[in-house]
């Protein structure tokens, strides 16, 4: 749903976006911590250097968070 519900496409790629409750969520139709895509999405932010605890959840929400105000801000500072 992702990819479906995300205003700030294309400059946040819908494997960036995470559920509200700072798991992974879901990705590609696809939900779970154990499924294939979404296992495929955790790598990929891995990959960007995104952390997830034992819990499964954000390790560093601080560090990865953006606001929807920080990003019309950003939007509008690169017009």
């Amino acid at each position: 749903q992702a990819l479906k519900r995300n205003p700030f496409a294309p400059e946040v790629p819908c494997h960036r976006v995470i559920a509200a409750t700072l798991t992974i969520g879901g990705f590609h139709g696809s939900s779970g911590p154990s499924s294939s895509l979404v296992l495929k999405k955790k790598a990929m932010l891995e990959a960007e250097g995104v952390a997830f605890n034992s819990v499964g959840k954000l390790a560093d929400p601080a560090e990865h968070l953006i606001t929807s105000l920080e990003l019309e801000r950003a939007k509008e500072s690169s017009s």
